[in-house]
């Protein structure tokens, strides 16, 4: 019985290099989003982030964005999973459409807008991203032993 698995050791130098991009480009995503979104602006930037209440929430927001750009990108590398970068761009999208809709109304945000609140909920799309590469690693071997034993 052959296994679709591969087994957890040392990352490949392309595994690393890929983990990297993706987690670069989950902080540079993170970060127009915030300042597109007119969350941060440049005007009083420092002051901002030195904030007590800001400065932190910037920080878990850019480290949120590495992580799931950093995860994203090593299960695309490393296993060939679409499902948990798709997932994560989706909510994304559909936060960033919401927000541009709620923006163009006359209605008060509030807690937020979809887009911080997805740049808050980031543990949440990572678990999500996470559950959907786990279904589909299940699903591709399931799916290879039922064409092996035909």
């Amino acid at each position: 019985m052959s296994s679709d698995i591969t087994p957890i050791g040392e990352p490949t130098p392309r595994t690393k290099r890929v983990a990297a991009i993706g987690a670069l480009s989950g902080v540079v995503i993170t970060v127009v989003g915030l300042f597109a979104g007119g969350i941060m602006a440049l005007d009083g930037l420092g002051e901002l982030l030195s904030d007590p209440l800001v400065g932190p929430l910037f920080l878990y927001t850019v480290i949120g964005g590495a992580a799931v750009g950093g995860t994203v990108a090593t299960l695309y590398a490393r296993y060939r999973l679409l499902a948990p970068m798709l997932l994560a761009l989706g909510v994304l999208a559909s936060a960033a459409f919401r927000t541009w809709l709620l923006l163009r109304s006359p209605v008060v945000p509030l807690p937020g807008t979809p887009i911080e609140l997805a740049f808050l909920a980031w543990p949440l799309v990572l678990l999500a991203a996470l559950l959907a590469g786990s279904v589909e690693r299940v699903f591709r071997s399931w799916r290879k032993s039922g064409e092996a034993t035909d």
